[in-house]
């Protein structure tokens, strides 16, 4: 049997272990009905009448998505990545009745590595990811190993010890991640940033800083106010030159010979330098649109790929100086690539939906490196559909509701509207579906939003209230009203604008809201806190309320820094209050496994609370 077929008749006879006490009396055949060549398409058919039926998939991956919805319709809930995250109910082979069929409103649907992650989170991430009806992984860079190295250096927590960490290890992550992956079908997506550093012989593991530039490649490096260095000394935000023949064909071979080493990628990304205004200004570069450029690239790339006889689909990027559209060149095979459309500087204030139907305007202009990226969601747009006239094929959202603004809108519940909106309108976009560039433990404050971004990916929320209220209830049980009123009165007092630099940092109203927020935290906070009793039954909403427990404790500290910064006290006093949050949240970051990211948190909280203004870290 098929490897992905084994692992869903594991799944489904473990699960059927736990809910019925026996594996004895069922008769469920499994099936694969190929019916498109559309790698990406899932679909499953279930048929099931006590115990006895079919689950008939259009791909392997699409079977072992259908054990898991086949599992939720009998009253499974996967809320939270680990054991501590599902609800499991108890049944007779009698209740074991599902039929639906399901084709997911898009084909593209996952996450990209991104924050700071161990390889037990993430393997217990990518467990829940088709459990949540979720299809594909994006490894950045060759193993991920700046994710990784995050986590074990510790070097945002100084309660861990930091871990001995390097190249060898991160390749042994890696293999074991691309695995499990396979192992459920899953689509990987790979690489992406590193490929400008690799062609010249030097190491991307993440931005890094390097000041000497080896001599022999310096020619190759973009050439910026006369002088051809590491931009910011930085190699993988250094563009090249790329009118340079040489330098063309150094990338494309790069390409090349990865994809041929490397056929467990599926899907191979390949994007330019990161950052901005660090395109060469030399008088051949000045004469292309760095698109025009890119394209070149792009074309020659399909062009050896498909002399190597390779089917490898190449995703390309649009984003900062590449939201311009070509001039003059087109790609000749569209069939080979993806086209990713990644809004970096946008606002997660508003959503798409309320720009679908703007008219068409003129674009920002483009000035070569004197580029000042707007927030203006609008301005995305017309990018969007600027490119959508010169390429057709297939496309889907690169975005990062889950990265900086998971800690800046501090409920969640905001945030989680504008990301089921936006998914909704990604098919009016022409988008097929949305990758998140997000932190892993992204399931802090709450595991709401996560869920909506599976969920709505999948087939859209109808009604969000009655899907708010019913996911409360799941998660939070008998304290589902004290959550939702605690969430409630976050998202009313701390809005999401006020730390994006949208309200001004001394409204009185808002310094108000702070104030009566913590007053009601620390009214509430012994029913917010009170332990439920430990049976088998009730793990889950014991970790749920662990987890409120410590979302308001985190809470009550945060509103006490963000009280002395809009009461103008001095930064010493600011900062003294933000220290003791900082050790909560690090002394905690073990017990809050898998939900919350220390390092993104620390860098976001900090950062606003020490400049007064929006602070996002300088990767995609």
């Amino acid at each position: 049997m098929n490897a992905v077929l084994e692992f869903a008749r594991e799944e489904l006879n473990r699960y059927c272990k736990i809910i019925f006490g026996e594996n004895e009396g069922f008769d469920i055949e499994f099936a694969v009905n190929k019916d498109s060549d559309n790698p990406f398409r899932d679909g499953y058919d279930i048929d099931i009448r006590c115990g006895k039926g079919t689950i008939v998939g259009k791909n392997e991956r699409s079977v072992l998505l259908g054990v898991y919805q086949t599992l939720k319709s009998i009253g499974c809930r996967f809320v939270r990545p680990g054991v501590s995250g599902e609800i499991i109910p108890r049944l007779s082979v009698g209740d074991f009745t599902v039929s639906c069929s399901r084709i997911p409103a898009y084909d593209h649907r996952g996450i990209t590595i991104e924050g700071a992650v161990s390889e037990e989170d993430l393997r217990a991430l990518i467990d829940w990811m088709p459990k949540a009806g979720l299809n594909s992984y994006f490894i950045q860079f060759r193993n991920g190993y700046e994710f990784y190295e995050r986590w074990y250096r510790h070097s945002n927590n100084p309660t861990l010890p930091p871990e001995p960490f390097d190249s060898d290890r991160a390749w042994e992550i890696h293999n074991r991640v691309i695995s499990e992956l396979k192992k459920r079908g899953l689509i990987v997506h790979g690489v992406g940033h590193g490929w400008t550093c690799e062609c010249l012989g030097i190491p991307s593991n993440g931005w890094h800083e390097r000041e000497t530039v080896p001599e022999e490649i310096r020619p190759y490096l973009a050439q910026i106010d006369g002088e051809r260095k590491f931009f910011k000394n930085k190699p993988l935000n250094t563009q090249l030159c790329y009118s340079n023949p040489v330098v063309r064909d150094l990338l494309v071979n790069e390409v090349i010979e990865y994809a041929a080493a490397h056929r467990e990628i599926d899907v191979l990304h390949f994007w330019l330098a990161d950052d901005f205004n660090n395109f060469c200004e030399c008088a051949e570069c000045r004469k292309h649109s760095p698109a025009d450029l890119y394209i070149r690239m792009l074309n020659e790339i399909d062009r050896k790929l498909t002399e190597a006889g390779l089917h490898t689909k190449i995703v390309f990027l649009v984003y900062l100086e590449l939201y311009w559209p070509p001039v003059t060149e087109t790609i000749h095979n569209p069939d080979r690539f993806i086209m990713m459309f990644a809004p970096i500087f946008r606002s997660y204030s508003r959503s798409y939906d309320e720009y679908l139907h703007d008219p068409e305007r003129e674009l920002l202009p483009y000035s070569r490196n004197r580029v000042d990226y707007p927030h203006a969601v609008g301005v995305y747009m017309q990018f969007l559909r600027a490119w959508k006239k010169v390429f057709s094929g297939e496309s889907f959202d690169f975005d990062y509701h889950l990265m900086w603004d998971i800690y800046r809108d501090f409920s969640g519940l905001g945030l989680a509207d504008i990301l089921r909106r936006d998914v909704f309108s990604l098919r009016d976009m022409g988008l097929n579906g949305l990758l998140g560039c997000q932190v892993q433990r992204a399931f802090f404050p709450s595991p709401f939003a996560m869920n909506v971004m599976a969920d709505s990916l999948f087939a859209p929320i109808e009604n969000f209230d009655q899907y708010r209220e019913k996911f409360f209830a799941d998660v939070y049980g008998p304290r589902a009203s004290l959550a939702s009123e605690v969430f409630e009165r976050v998202r009313q007092t701390m809005p999401l604008g006020y730390f994006r630099e949208e309200i001004p940092l001394d409204d009185p109203s808002v310094l108000n809201g702070f104030r009566r927020t913590l007053a009601f935290l620390e009214k509430n906070s012994e029913a917010i806190g009170a332990e439920l009793p430990r049976t088998e039954e009730n793990e889950f909403l014991r970790a749920s309320v662990e987890q409120l427990n410590f979302y308001a404790e985190s809470m009550r500290r945060l509103l006490r820094c963000c009280i002395a910064k809009a009461e103008k006290k001095t930064m010493a006093e600011v900062m003294s209050l933000y220290d003791l949050l900082h050790d909560f949240v690090n002394e905690n970051e073990l017990r809050m496994s898998g939900v919350l990211d220390a390092f993104y948190y620390h860098f976001i909280v900090k950062g606003f609370l020490e400049k007064g203004e929006m602070v996002n870290y300088g990767g995609i």
